[in-house]
């Protein structure tokens, strides 16, 4: 009994106990980690907010807008009350039943519009029955000059921003050898406009390509007897 190896027994007891208290500690430890990645991966739902900024990431980007505006109104500008302008046109329409200060000033546009489109097709034979005698020796100079040397004008209105009264005037007429009056309207115009004149090379000798402000002031006859219109004059300031 003596030789008994008590040391080896109580060595092995004590390497057993220190085995069960490894195999607790670390068995607990990676059976909790196998557990955690085995589990299923938790699903995560996205707030109303997220799912908006998703959307709005895949949305594609809005076609551009058409910002262009409807085309400015003319001023039609009549003189300020208790002026000697004002009052003659007060009287003129108080005389003829049809006459309007403001419709003459439409009236206006619509002739500037004809004549000036008439000038850049050098169309003489309407420039003849809307301008005075006068007035329409002066532009088929001008006419007959440009297809002397071949030259081709090109006049485009892009718009006519104001027409004002300067004056108005009765003048003497004759209609059908029966002396009358006629009246003399003192238009100003301001109109923005393409204007030029090119040679038989298509290139510019007078005026430009680019857009350009103009201001006319054109002396209209407004015949008492039937309401035509004539241009006297043109003048550019």
């Amino acid at each position: 009994m003596t030789n008994f190896p008590w040391d080896i027994v109580l060595l092995a007891i004590i390497a057993l106990l220190m085995g069960a208290i490894l195999f607790y500690v670390l068995g607990r430890r990676i059976g909790a980690q196998s557990m955690k990645q085995e589990s299923a991966p938790v699903v995560r739902h996205p707030s109303p907010q997220q799912e908006n900024q998703k959307e709005s990431r895949l949305r594609p980007p809005p076609l551009p807008q058409n910002n262009a505006t409807e085309e400015e109104k003319t001023d039609y500008a009549l003189p300020a009350e208790n002026t000697p302008l004002a009052h003659e046109l007060k009287t003129l329409q108080m005389g003829v039943s049809d006459f309007s200060a403001e419709g003459f000033l439409r009236q206006s546009e619509i002739f500037f519009r004809e004549v000036l489109s008439a000038l850049a097709k050098g169309d003489q034979s309407f420039l003849q029955s809307r301008l005075t005698p006068e007035a329409y020796d002066a532009f088929k100079a001008v006419l007959e000059n440009r297809q002397k040397h071949g030259y081709q004008a090109h006049c485009e209105i892009k718009r006519i921003e104001r027409l004002e009264y300067n004056s108005l005037a009765i003048i003497p007429s004759n209609h059908e050898g029966t002396e009358s009056e006629d009246y003399l309207f003192q238009i100003r115009i301001t109109s923005w406009q393409i204007n030029y004149v090119a040679d038989d090379k298509k290139t510019i000798i007078e005026g430009t390509e680019a857009l350009t402000e103009f201001h006319d002031q054109w002396g209209l006859i407004c015949s008492k007897h039937n309401g035509a219109l004539k241009l006297a004059s043109a003048t550019i300031f």
